[in-house]
């Protein structure tokens, strides 16, 4: 017995690699993610020097309006058209005129534009006023204090990556079960093996172990994949990660199960996989804290596992306050629901067989 399990385990290790939809979506899909958001959310410089100071245009304004807004460069302008021109091709971040004491601000209508308009648009108008009045001084200050969730500050890209790796177990998970009991199913491959003296418990056992271990791997390995390029800061609780790593995949594996009863046919549960894929990914809280999905549509999160993986990832990494009760309470729902549909497939997709 142990020679037919350890051949198995083989068996199912060289098909993982064959699988390439499951690899990429387990392995490589996160990993792209994390390239895309860490590049988009990755720690940018600062204004260190007065060449790095954003360029703002002034009209109608005196010289020494420049001491009252010093985090910019100031050029003064006479003429209002080529202050609108030198702003519409980007040469100055915004242009500021003065008409009769009321001002005006040009800026283009780009996004990150917008973004950032209500900032410097309130640090211009207390400026203004500023100079109005003479007063170098601020009329008030407000200090900004990060409150971290959980022991750690969290930023977006450590956000972005914890969810990324629940995304990966999840697609590890639900994509491989899907293709074990229902291609092999469907292909009778399933019953090839069980004119063979392979038993069903060992039949489920090896496939789901080679899975837990292909979500390890890829866990670990956008890990240091995001350490090395973005140097995240991320500081896991190793043992607390494992715990969830294995108990989620379980639970994920026993999700692919559900789809397969649900939808019976092998192309549909793929397709519904497919579709839950992409909605677990941008409404579960994965990428997004919850507070950006619409408050309409916003239960949907917590009826998705995902989004109970992604709490653990982010607790254990230390970004996200949660009880040690409540941890343990999700991670054994987890494996106690994911055994029991194991166990059912190991009657139905293979003992029938």
């Amino acid at each position: 017995m142990k020679n037919r399990t350890i051949h198995l385990l083989k068996v199912f290790w060289m098909e993982t690699f064959r699988n390439k939809i499951s690899l990429f979506f387990t392995v490589f899909f996160p990993l792209l993610f994390i390239i895309i958001f860490g590049t988009l959310f990755g720690e940018g410089g600062s204004f260190d020097n007065e060449k790095d100071l954003a360029k703002i245009g002034v009209l109608k304004i005196e010289e020494d309006f420049k001491e009252y807004l010093k985090n910019y460069e100031i050029i003064f302008y006479k003429d209002v058209e080529k202050l609108k021109k030198d702003v519409e091709n980007g040469e100055l971040k915004y242009g500021i005129e003065n008409k009769e004491n009321s001002y005006y601000i040009y800026l283009t209508n780009d996004l990150t534009n917008y973004q950032n308009f209500q900032n410097i648009k309130s640090e211009i108008d207390n400026s203004l006023k500023r100079y109005n009045y003479q007063n170098l001084k601020d009329f008030f200050i407000i200090e900004d204090e990060v409150v971290a969730v959980g022991k750690k500050k969290v930023t977006d890209l450590g956000f972005i990556i914890t969810g990324a790796l629940a995304i990966s177990i999840l697609s590890g998970g639900m994509f491989s079960v899907i293709t074990i009991f229902g291609r092999y199913k469907k292909e009778n491959i399933i019953k090839k093996f069980m004119t063979t003296p392979v038993k069903p418990i060992e039949f489920v056992f090896s496939s789901s172990f080679v899975q837990i271990i292909l979500n390890f791997f890829a866990v670990f390995l956008n890990i240091l994949f995001s350490i090395i390029i973005f140097n995240t800061g991320l500081e896991f609780n190793w043992l607390l990660l494992i715990i969830s790593i294995f108990c989620a995949s379980i639970a994920m594996m026993g999700f692919g199960i559900l789809l397969l009863l649900i939808f019976k046919k092998v192309e549909t549960a793929q397709n519904a996989s497919s579709i839950l894929y992409m909605v677990m990914t941008f409404f579960a809280g994965v990428y997004f804290p919850l507070e950006l999905i619409p408050s309409s549509i916003r239960w949907l999160s917590y009826i998705m596992p995902i989004k109970y993986l992604a709490d653990t990832i982010r607790f254990s990494a230390s970004i996200q306050d949660m009880s040690f009760t409540y941890f343990w309470i999700i991670n054994i729902t987890f494996f106690i629901i994911g055994i029991l549909l194991l166990q059912f497939a190991s009657n139905k997709y293979v003992t029938e067989e």
